[in-house]
């Protein structure tokens, strides 16, 4: 059975920094421990749909699973480091910029009750839809 996350961070960008239990412990606890995890936390964070949440079960493993907690790790000490009133590190500055040019190139316009939205559709980005998503949803919040 999936773990059943906890959505207290009000954005799906926070809940998703706390699929680790404790960023400071020696080990902590990583609840996005498979594909099936990863999009069980998609699905309750609204950033999936449940159809798409069944497809990315399969998808998201090895090397996606790995950009997944990658691109987690980057939002945390990001994140911390604004919190802090630090600027973050060059590299993951470098990380959210490579990142906002694959939302980019994987993003459509849509027109959506009279205005234009930015959506990353399952169909253009396969088993990194939920990373990408995230992604999307990350660098509006920092912006």
């Amino acid at each position: 059975m999936a773990h059943r996350f906890e959505m207290v961070g009000g954005h799906p960008v926070l809940d998703f920094l706390n699929t680790i239990n404790d960023w400071t412990a020696d080990t902590p606890t990583d609840y996005l421990a498979d594909g099936a995890e990863a999009a069980a936390f998609g699905e309750q964070a609204g950033v999936l749909s449940r159809a798409e949440s069944r497809r990315m079960a399969t998808l998201v493993h090895g090397p996606e699973l790995g950009r997944l907690r990658v691109l987690r790790a980057v939002l945390e000490r990001a994140l911390q480091a604004l919190l802090d009133a630090r600027a973050p590190v060059a590299a993951d500055l470098d990380a959210l910029d490579a990142l906002r040019t694959e939302v980019s190139r994987s993003a459509k316009l849509r027109l959506v009750d009279g205005r234009l939205t930015s959506e990353v559709g399952a169909e253009r980005t396969g088993g990194s839809t939920l990373r990408l998503r995230l992604a999307a949803a990350a660098l509006a919040l920092l912006e």
